[in-house]
């Protein structure tokens, strides 16, 4: 959300009992969740996180969201527009979340010996 020059992300990520419900059946959506560690059940409508997939996903959402405000500065704009929002920026942001959570999982300490 932006507030003049600033923004604010907000991201709503809850499991309960290791669960939440699957949001998207969409195959971006599912696949990205699956990539964290996720194990969706399409039947119950349901996935099933491990502490550390739901620590990934979780990390994933936020890099999306900010990956948003990439976008529209590589875009030239200043301010969220008719040029926002899309099925490429959508791509984009994945991506981009995908690339950095790499790098934030390749340096994490519990990844150090």
């Amino acid at each position: 959300m932006q507030r003049g020059e600033s923004f604010e992300v907000r991201v709503n990520f809850c499991p309960k009992d290791n669960r939440t419900r699957i949001l998207r059946s969409s195959r971006s959506w599912l696949l990205h969740a699956k990539k964290c560690g996720g194990v969706p059940d399409l039947e119950s409508g349901a996935v099933t996180w491990s502490r550390d997939s739901a620590r990934r996903y979780a990390v994933f959402l936020l890099l999306h969201e900010l990956a948003h405000v990439v976008y529209m500065r590589r875009i030239g704009s200043r301010e969220f527009d008719e040029k926002s929002g899309g099925e490429s920026e959508e791509r984009f942001c994945d991506d981009w979340a995908e690339a950095a959570l790499k790098r934030w999982t390749y340096r994490s300490p519990s990844n150090a010996e």
